[in-house]
């Protein structure tokens, strides 16, 4: 692990962190994980449909 400029000291104040944006969940709970699976792909389809990311 790397320690910020000016270490652990306690004087350091730590910047927040990245917030998720449209976040997006899903798991295997009443399906089985190739359903899962493609509604994920569906999923990135649907956001991404030139696939530049």
């Amino acid at each position: 692990m790397i320690a910020p400029p000016g270490g652990r000291s306690g004087d350091y104040t730590p910047r927040p962190g990245p917030v998720a944006r449209s976040k997006w969940l899903c798991g295997p709970v009443e399906h089985d994980a190739e359903h899962v699976v493609k509604q994920v792909f569906d999923q990135a389809e649907a956001r991404d449909r030139e696939h530049r990311r």
